[in-house]
């Protein structure tokens, strides 16, 4: 009987233990925390090269998001931003065939059109729109003198409402698509219209 006295007493002792524990653990599951953003500042890199495989390609402000690998097969998400006056280049040729279907063979002269003016420029002219998510890219990171007026601080509301756009400390100055997703299009240099 005293044992059955001494169990009892230790299983209600163990309940008030365990109930107000579990009362906290399930008010953290209700209000977990947010989770730390994994996503990297491009202004908070060194200026050099850098490479990585698009994540999204650039929208009206220039940003776009880069997976780079780290030590220990770990990614980093970063956010980068083109300079106004950033040039894309390209190391994919555009697919060509013969009126037999073979892969075309360019010449010399068509190779130097394509690429461009630049000749000290790595790959061939190409532009903006024909990036595309997963491409393997390169990326030189320039930093950027702040126009005079302009805050070092985040995004705010401008007078007439809208939303106004500061741009980072180090921008990319020079991007060179590198190679396509297995599959995919774009990457090539940009065509030029015949007149």
């Amino acid at each position: 009987m005293l044992k059955r006295q001494q169990v009892g007493a230790v299983v209600l002792f163990s309940m008030v233990l365990i109930v107000p524990t579990g009362g906290i653990w399930a008010q953290k599951a209700k209000n977990p925390m947010p989770p730390a953003s994994n996503k990297a500042d491009s202004s908070k890199l060194a200026p050099g090269k850098y490479s990585g495989v698009v994540k999204s390609v650039p929208n009206k402000d220039r940003v776009f998001d880069v997976e780079m690998p780290l030590p220990g097969g770990k990614k980093l998400m970063v956010e980068f931003q083109l300079s106004e006056k950033a040039k894309v280049r390209t190391m994919l040729l555009p697919e060509a065939f013969d009126d037999k279907g073979n892969p075309k063979k360019y010449t010399r002269k068509e190779l130097d059109e394509l690429k461009g003016t630049d000749r000290s420029a790595p790959g061939y002219e190409s532009a903006v729109e024909q990036m595309s998510v997963g491409q393997t890219v390169q990326m030189t990171l320039v930093s950027v003198p702040r126009a005079p007026g302009a805050s070092g601080k985040k995004k705010g509301e401008a007078a007439d409402g809208l939303q106004e756009f500061v741009d980072k400390s180090r921008q990319i100055r020079l991007l060179v698509i590198v190679n396509s997703p297995e599959g995919g299009e774009g990457g090539g240099p940009a065509v030029k219209k015949k007149k």
